[in-house]
């Protein structure tokens, strides 16, 4: 899967699976460290020790209706991350929720600045010098992935008017070279209540919802990535 924001999709729904009540989403590129990360936090129902092992494992599901539930979210978004050398984790605790931090370089080498998007040897210098003057810039030992953040307004949106009975709180964020900060925030139940209603679904809101987050998307810059 190409699209970043399909993988955000469905840590959203696994929130949603644990009847959370409020979902934080934070995503934030920064420049400088050639890092894009994500964290998802919500309120539900939460892990213990020995599922919170176990829901990285393929096959492996909490949910209730087998018929529907894959078990395949959160390892297949794991093992994604990590084949491009990236960071996964997962906390969770007990009837209090549970968070999932992942980190990605998608812009380029994080160690040499070549083009290559994901470098085979991070951690050795030694063996980074011999690439470092070619012209054609190419590490053989790794294939370039195109990382692609996808229509990530879309995917939000539809997730809140998705979700009616639940909050978000999203924050995008992105730091510049220069030490810029933009930054853009939606929080569905402030905005509910400084409008006086219950629900996004109007058509009124439905139209205002998706401007707001095309706008923080572009503020942002995050679908340049």
């Amino acid at each position: 899967m190409q699209d970043l924001s399909l993988h955000l999709l469905d840590m959203i729904e696994n929130s949603v699976s644990a009847k959370a009540s409020l979902i934080d989403i934070f995503i934030c590129f920064d420049e400088g460290k050639n890092l894009l990360s994500f964290d998802i936090i919500d309120d539900g129902f939460g892990m213990d020790k020995e599922t919170l092992e176990k829901a990285q494992l393929p096959f492996y599901s909490t949910k209730k209706n087998k018929k529907t539930a894959t078990g395949n979210g959160l390892p297949f978004i794991k093992e994604y991350v990590e084949k491009y050398n990236g960071i996964f984790s997962l906390a969770s605790e007990k009837e209090k929720g549970t968070q999932v931090h992942v980190e990605l370089y998608p812009a380029g080498c994080p160690v040499c600045n070549c083009s290559q998007r994901i470098h085979p040897f991070r951690n050795s210098r030694e063996r980074i010098y011999q690439f470092r003057d070619s012209r054609e810039r190419i590490h053989p030992f790794r294939s370039v992935h195109p990382f692609q953040i996808g229509k990530l307004d879309d995917v939000l949106g539809n997730c809140i008017l998705g979700h009616p009975d639940i909050d978000f709180d999203i924050k995008l964020c992105r730091k510049t070279f220069s030490g810029e900060k933009k930054e853009f925030q939606l929080n569905t139940k402030s905005l509910k209540d400084d409008l006086n209603v219950r629900s996004m679904s109007y058509p009124e809101l439905i139209k205002f919802l998706y401007k707001n987050l095309n706008d923080g998307v572009k503020i942002t810059k995050l679908e340049e990535i």
